[in-house]
């Protein structure tokens, strides 16, 4: 069995915290204030639109006509 000392665990938790408030900031941003780092959260929406992409494939065989940008 793999062994992690426990102060790496902690870390690792402790960066993917911040990095999940960072990511769902710069998302609220965008949808509410506009767009203040264009570029970056271009990069941001594309990957959080995944979940909806994959479902809609899934479930509608393709994606729905129109919804897809």
């Amino acid at each position: 069995m793999l062994k992690i000392p426990l102060w790496l665990l902690i870390l690792i938790l402790i960066f993917l915290i911040i990095f999940s408030v960072i990511y769902g900031s710069l998302i609220v941003q965008h949808y509410e204030y506009g767009a203040r780092y264009p570029r970056l959260e271009k990069v941001i929406i594309k990957i959080s639109k995944y979940p909806i992409e994959i479902r809609q494939k899934l479930l509608f065989g393709g994606g729905l006509p129109g919804n897809s940008k």
